[in-house]
């Protein structure tokens, strides 16, 4: 009889422990499963557990497809907000920027300014308030450019710009 009461935390804890070994020859399927594992321990909190099954999708991934593939920039992204969650900054800040970096000269918008944002995010919480909002209009600006005004990445960046210019009582 099915247990009612599991929580999502067991489901995953006993995927986790399932999986292992069973997709050697299928590495991209693993790096995938190790990262929606990792995404979902994110989500919950637990940061330690979702930093192990980013880093063996970024492994799996970095191998199969390169380290600059997307998939790869994906699940090194999601590790980067585990760190800044830990309060493990400038961890996360060199992660993003490498992001950024390599997303931008693949032409892969929406990852390069997702990076964007968080390094504005990086930069508030050290106090830097005149880079946060910097990065922040920058990003708001292309998404302009863009003509994607209701985008969540504009969204996002209209928010925070907000927060920031309210919390200096520049309204």
């Amino acid at each position: 009889e099915p247990n009612r009461d599991i929580t999502l935390r067991e489901v995953l804890d006993r995927a986790a422990t399932t999986m292992r070994g069973q997709f050697e020859g299928s590495p991209l399927v693993a790096a995938a499963i190790h990262e929606t594992i990792g995404d979902a321990y994110l989500g919950l909190g637990e940061y330690a557990a979702a930093k192990q099954h980013l880093v063996e999708s970024i492994q799996l991934s970095s191998a199969a497809r390169g380290a600059e593939h997307p998939g790869t920039l994906e699940a090194r992204y999601q590790l980067g907000t585990a760190l800044l969650e830990e309060g493990r900054v400038d961890e996360a800040e060199l992660i993003f920027l490498d992001i950024q970096k390599n997303a931008e000269h693949d032409h892969q918008d929406r990852l390069s300014l997702r990076a964007r944002l968080a390094i504005g995010d990086i930069h508030d919480m050290r106090g830097e308030l005149k880079d946060a909002q910097r990065v922040w209009s920058e990003v708001l600006e292309e998404q302009r450019r863009q003509h994607l005004g209701e985008d969540e990445l504009t969204l996002t960046a209209l928010n925070n710009l907000g927060l920031l210019l309210q919390g200096q009582a520049r309204y």
